[in-house]
């Protein structure tokens, strides 16, 4: 099988109830460093680390949730792809065009990529 869609997958997200703690044990287990965030920097409702990493805050997650929120996948053919998720059962979100769940609950974000 060959990659004609040159899709590779941008970054997981997760849902984590401590942010903070996730921060400080991803920069001293992996040197992962915060390269974005949204809300106050002592307390973001979620962070973009190197590494591919994204934390949701979830301060209600109980220990035995999922903590997989979405998978980012980049492709250069966006808006194909969108089309042939949504034909092969994906169901649109109202996050936006690019937000697609799968029949099993599995959501993906797909993104814009450059092509090689």
């Amino acid at each position: 099988m060959t990659n004609t869609r040159n899709a590779k997958v941008d970054h997981i997200a997760l849902n984590v109830s401590d942010i903070n703690w996730y921060v400080q044990f991803l920069f001293d287990a992996f040197g992962m460093k915060v390269n974005n965030y949204d809300g106050p920097s002592s307390q973001p409702s979620q962070v973009w680390l190197d590494g591919g990493i994204q934390l949701i805050h979830d301060p209600k997650l109980e220990p035995a949730s999922s903590h997989l929120a979405h998978i980012a996948i980049r492709t250069y053919d966006l808006e194909n792809v969108i089309d042939l998720v949504v034909a092969l059962g994906g169901i649109r979100m109202a996050k936006g065009r690019n937000w697609l769940q799968l029949p099993d609950g599995l959501c993906l974000e797909l993104l814009q990529g450059e092509k090689n």
